[in-house]
């Protein structure tokens, strides 16, 4: 979201107020350090051990009392979080338009990603402007009865964020050996809770110990969920660097690091492909298959043989590699904010 809004701040017709929720303050705090930004309103709803009953229903009353506050002309958002959810749900009840980046993304299974697909589905029922990163998106849009004048392709903001800061002069460097091939692993996602992590972290364990010219390093999610397993099943492995939650910048100097991907994360599958990284998905179903049917990501799922298969089949096969590994706009080309804004802007007739 960072782009929409730094274009947003400088554009002479657009006052924008930025809102956090709060949600993994860690990480955000980091990110918004990263990219310089300076939130207006900050609920700082989260509290240990509630669930996602109580975060939706917390944002929903709070937004809904903001904009009865600030009268907004139009709210966006983007993903598909629970603020989107709440944020969709509010403006629909309080008739302000709501303009959705990232709209269209299905994986067509509400159960995975949980509840990710649930509240991006029920945002497009509220949402006025869809900002679609894809023209695959868009087709998922049209063919759930959204009206083709209210849909833009403008590439997914994510790249933009990652064209600024791929060239950035300042990226952290990361004391990981320098005589290894690294590997970079994320995992994070709710539905890999439990078994299908300790699966994963099994693999990468197991890999780990048998292969001297390889070192996995892995920024764990501060959830206790994955980290207490993650720090148990891995933590006492020489070849596996533990790191914890990183900013944007790190984040992004980990993939250009690292010589292949390992993730369940959205938004590093968009990355990766663009930094010309191969993925192997950690999910069996994914709701951007663009990278997929170009041959630059792979969903390996959970299996711990199949994920070995993949990841070695990576390392020392030559043409398999660099069949996956090219540079690619398949999720937008780095200018996709500045679509959002025009997009906006005529909406409004500003």
């Amino acid at each position: 979201m960072a782009p929409v809004i730094i274009e947003l701040q400088e554009a002479s017709w657009a006052n924008p107020i930025i809102l956090v929720t709060g949600q993994h303050r860690e990480l955000l705090h980091s990110v918004l350090a990263d990219l310089a930004l300076t939130p207006d309103i900050d609920f700082d709803i989260m509290k240990s051990g509630q669930d996602l009953v109580e975060v939706v229903g917390t944002l929903t009353m709070r937004l809904g009392k903001i904009i009865d506050e600030l009268t907004p002309d139009i709210i966006v958002a983007q993903g598909d979080t629970a603020s989107v959810l709440a944020a969709s749900l509010s403006s629909f009840l309080k008739k302000i338009p709501f303009a959705h980046v990232e709209a269209g993304l299905r994986s067509g299974d509400l159960t995975s990603p949980y509840p990710e697909e649930f509240n991006r589905r029920v945002a497009t029922l509220a949402t006025t402007l869809h900002f679609a990163p894809t023209e695959g998106a868009r087709q998922k849009l049209l063919q759930e009865g959204i009206e083709p004048e209210a849909i833009h392709v403008t590439g997914n903001t994510v790249i933009d964020a990652v064209r600024i800061a791929s060239s950035s002069s300042s990226l952290p460097v990361h004391a990981l050996p320098e005589d290894r091939v690294i590997v970079l692993l994320t995992l994070h996602r709710r539905e890999n809770f439990g078994d299908r992590a300790r699966q994963i972290f099994a693999a990468v364990d197991r890999f780990a110990r048998q292969r001297s010219d390889i070192h996995f390093v892995y920024p764990v999610h501060p959830n206790p969920n994955i980290n207490e397993l993650a720090h148990s099943l891995l933590g006492k492995n020489p070849a596996v660097t533990l790191l914890p939650a990183q900013g944007y910048l790190a984040m992004i100097a980990l993939i250009k690091r690292a010589k292949v991907i390992l993730t369940d994360s959205g938004g590093v599958q968009e990355e990766a492909p663009f930094l010309g990284k191969p993925v192997l998905v950690l999910r069996t179903e994914t709701e951007r298959p663009e990278a997929m049917e170009q041959g630059l990501a792979k969903l390996v799922g959970y299996d711990q043989h199949r994920l070995e298969e993949e990841l070695a089949r990576l390392l020392d096969d030559e043409a398999a590699y660099q069949r996956m590994a090219r540079k690619s706009h398949v999720f937008g080309n780095g200018f996709a904010a500045q679509k959002v804004s025009q997009s906006i802007k005529s909406f409004l007739n500003m």
